[in-house]
């Protein structure tokens, strides 16, 4: 198997149009330059060209530049402390304008390493960070933890969203979304009573509460529940997503939130990543959900210094549960990361300018799973991968 795609298979043209899938692996146009995809053994594979600097997609990122200066140069980095079984990897902010702003949110994001010192030394504990949503000035970070203390006969998962507005440092909770005094809740557990057709939760859900998970998305939000809440250990974070739509009678519209989403650069970022969700879609893949276990999609974004957003979406085919990464500069399509359908990654985060981390896991020669990290990096001219995925990984 060829282990690299990001050269993926079609041409600018197809790209946009949304074509179907080919087997081809290179692809060119008349009139059409090749950008390339490096790797540490030196293996140089083409794609379809990407976008010049005068490109529409430039075009509007340059237009909002002045308008959202702390959203177009805030820069994502991974801070990891690292103990005998245990591993924190929590984000940290830079760029943004207000240096106050940063300070507070840097503290806000910040996972106590402290925590390494308070369990059993035979114990593990891992934590990571994900992107749910980035769109002008809102981000929102889902920080997530495994904690497995020895001899348990499985460990604890936990999830903590945080919503931040990267201009003024706000930040948001379920009930800044809605009108006060309205039956929100009550419209929240209808609509996933109505969407819980495969019978996931127990039959005595009494409801939605303002302290179970909740995020936004690009479409609506999303509502999840901790494991045992509503269901078995085993389905996970019980997930929901529940279009604007069906709740714009108890929605706030006066709010800072929905405000801040209305915002033109909002919608223009919303915009292009629903361009590139599209086009996932007409490739045969369904973008984000992977199953009602995952309260959190793969997604992750990192600003380039062009000031184009480098995306990084997941996509599954059908109900395999297997599927590919999706790489997009902008909305112009650049390729996946493998050419044959996989496990997606068990982390994919930020990390640095147009730089993501994703973390993968594989089968050893003894079958034990192992796991292996490798970096994307949009170097202004080509994404390189360092280091390439190993020979066991498929």
């Amino acid at each position: 198997m060829n282990k690299l795609t990001i050269p993926s298979v079609v041409v600018l043209s197809c790209a946009l149009a949304g074509c179907a899938p080919t087997t081809q692996h290179t692809a060119t146009t008349r009139n059409e330059t090749k950008a390339s995809v490096s790797n540490p053994n030196n293996a140089t594979k083409q794609t379809a060209a990407l976008p010049a600097a005068n490109s529409t997609n430039a075009k509007r990122r340059d237009a909002n530049a002045m308008a959202l200066p702390s959203a177009e140069r805030v820069q994502i980095t991974a801070k990891t402390v690292t103990s005998k079984h245990d591993k924190i990897t929590y984000p940290q902010l830079s760029g943004l304008t207000d240096p106050t702003v940063e300070s507070k949110l840097n503290a806000l994001l910040q996972i106590n390493p402290a925590h390494l010192q308070t369990i059993g030394s035979d114990d593990s504990y891992t934590a990571n960070y994900q992107i749910v949503f980035q769109a002008g000035p809102l981000l929102e970070i889902d920080e997530t933890a495994y904690d497995f203390p020895q001899g348990a006969a499985h460990g604890e998962p936990s999830q903590q969203m945080i919503l931040m507005n990267l201009e003024t440092g706000a930040t948001y909770q379920m009930g800044d979304l809605f009108r006060a005094g309205s039956d929100y809740l009550d419209v929240l557990s209808q609509q996933i009573r109505q969407e819980d057709t495969k019978s996931i939760l127990d039959s005595n859900f009494s409801g939605v509460t303002e302290k179970d998970g909740f995020a936004i998305t690009q479409t609506g939000v999303r509502i999840f529940f901790d494991p045992y809440e509503w269901a078995a250990f085993a389905a996970g974070f019980p997930t929901f997503d529940i279009p604007y739509d069906i709740l714009q009678p108890v929605i706030n519209v006066q709010s800072d939130l929905w405000q801040t989403l209305q915002r033109a650069d909002t919608q223009n970022d919303i915009h292009v990543q629903t361009e590139d969700m599209d086009k996932i879609k007409s490739l045969g893949y369904q973008p984000y959900r992977l199953s009602y276990s995952d309260a959190v999609p793969w997604f992750a974004q990192s600003n380039t210094p062009q000031g184009i957003p480098l995306y990084a979406f997941s996509g599954t085919r059908g109900n395999s549960g297997l599927g590919k990464m999706f790489f997009f500069l902008g909305n112009k399509y650049l390729g996946t990361d493998t050419l044959g359908d996989h496990k997606l990654p068990i982390n994919l985060y930020p990390d640095g300018s147009a730089s993501m981390v994703g973390e993968y896991s594989t089968t050893g020669a003894n079958g034990e799973l192992k796991s292996f990290t490798t970096r994307f990096h949009w170097n202004g001219n080509q994404l390189d991968t360092t280091p390439d995925f190993p020979d066991s990984f498929s």
